[in-house]
This record gives structure tokens, sequence and C-alpha cells, in this order.
């Protein structure tokens, strides 16, 4: 059965550390999508004449990762119910059967964030990242029961797994659109 799992969390918050971890682990490969920006435009940009492309190389990468039999991290923020919705649907119209798994990563302040995120700031000055950070926080929601997924795994400030709680069917959303807001 194939494993997709979902970060959600903010810039600095451990995600691509915890998902680089796991990946380690045989079987297990990384769709980052800011990963995908660094290798179209050779830089961290985040473009709108590029988004449809690079969600189109991640939808494409989900549906090849899925049919080779491996199981996916799908690393990016994820703040917003409807871009999860929009990740489930996607992973539920591939395979049905498929386990999917919020990994959800400690809410922090904004200035431990914000400094967590400049030891890599990809370029951006740190009154870039703040604003990033911030307009975030307006629309972020946790994750809800009622999203589909199978499990949800919490993760605290230092990327240690400290708990889940399972579900025991999930209902998916479909996937409308590939108009991700985080």
């Amino acid at each position: 059965m194939t494993i997709v799992y979902l970060t959600v969390g903010f810039p600095g918050s451990g995600k691509s550390t915890w998902s680089k971890a796991k990946a380690k682990q045989d079987n297990v490969v990384i769709i980052n999508l800011d990963s995908i920006r660094e290798m179209l435009k050779a830089d961290y940009v985040s473009e709108s004449k590029i988004e449809s492309v690079v969600k189109k190389i991640a939808k494409d990468a989900l549906h090849h990762c899925m049919d080779k039999g491996f199981n996916i991290i799908i690393d990016q923020t994820n703040l917003s119910a409807k871009t999860r919705a929009e990740w489930v649907g996607l992973v539920q119209a591939e395979d049905s059967s498929a386990k999917i798994v919020a990994v959800c990563f400690t809410e922090m302040d904004s200035k431990i964030l914000l400094d967590r995120r400049m030891t890599n700031p990809r370029g951006y000055k740190r009154s870039k990242w703040a604003m990033i950070i911030s307009n975030m926080k307006n629309y972020y929601t946790p994750v809800g029961s009622n999203e589909g997924f199978n499990e949800t795994i919490m993760v605290d400030a230092q990327g240690n797994e400290t708990g889940s709680s399972k579900k025991s069917s999930a209902a998916a959303a479909p996937a409308k659109s590939w108009g991700f807001v985080g």
C-alpha cells in the first residue's frame, strides 16, 4: 500500500528537515514544489508565470511515483484546507487504497520561525520572510478530522514525532483545481 505524507507547517518549522530524514528510508521520495521552482529558475523564485508549470510537474511526479510504488512525502506548507483537499483528492484519484498521512509541525512564534528560516533565506531578506510568514498566518487552518487523512502525525520543533491519531476510514474531497494557496 502506498503511503503519502503531506506536511503541514510554516516556513522554518522543520518540514524539509523531517522530509529528508524520512526519505532516507527505503522506497520514500520527496515532492517539493520549492525544489521544482529552484530547478526551473536556478534560484528560489515564486512567480505566477511559472506556477502552472510547477504544479504540473508536481502532479506528474505524484502520478509516476505512485505508479512505481513509492511512498511519497509532499513537502510544502499546505496551510489551507483547500490545498490539502486538492492533494488528498489527487492521491485518492490515483489510488483509492493509498494511506494519506498529515504530518503537522508545531505552531511556533513568528520570530522563531523567522530565525529558523534565515538559516537558509533562499535569497530573500528577513523583512520579506517576515511578510510571507505573517500573510501565511492569516490563511492557515489546522488540519480537521474530516479532511480525508487516515492518520495525523504531530512533529515538535526538534523534529521528533510526538504523537499520532488514526482514522478508521477516510473520505477525500475531490481535486478541483491546482490553485495552491499554501
